[in-house]
């Protein structure tokens, strides 16, 4: 297929340049056409909740099984509630990426106060992880607009 001589090159491409490692793209289990990507090794799966690398071949029998799964073996690892910490959390405002800090978290709209909530609701210690974009710019036009 197209997508197997393509990754074929590709590969043999990171080899000329020295590279240890090729991100073939998202796989999608339940994608036949993505079923490819599968066949490569040695080849890691990243869990969507602890951003954990598992290999494949580990993760494929949870994959036939269900359509989403963390592939975390510890059954408590799944469930249990992590604490977020959020001085580790790192924002993108203003042009840069910069780290939380109070003085940061004061200077917030109301608005982006009321997201940065729920985003630590859903993503919890996952938060840590990720680089939260806001645009102050924005929101202060539309603040102003409905004054």
């Amino acid at each position: 297929s197209l997508g197997t001589y393509t990754a074929i090159r590709e590969l043999q491409l990171c080899g000329v340049l020295g590279r240890k490692h090729y991100y073939m793209g998202f796989y999608i289990h339940s994608c036949h056409k993505m079923r490819y990507k599968g066949k490569y090794y040695p080849s890691e799966l990243l869990s969507p909740t602890s951003f954990a690398w598992h290999p494949i071949e580990k993760c494929l029998p949870f994959l036939d099984q269900h359509k989403f799964h963390t592939f975390e073996k510890d059954a408590e690892l799944m469930t249990r509630k992590k604490t977020l910490d959020v001085t580790e959390v790192k924002f993108f405002l203003f042009g840069a990426i910069r780290p939380y800090s109070p003085g940061l978290a004061e200077s917030l709209s109301r608005k982006s106060k009321a997201m940065l909530a729920a985003y630590y609701e859903v993503c919890d210690k996952n938060a840590e992880n990720m680089v939260v974009v806001l645009n102050e710019d924005e929101e202060e036009e539309e603040s102003s607009d409905d004054e």
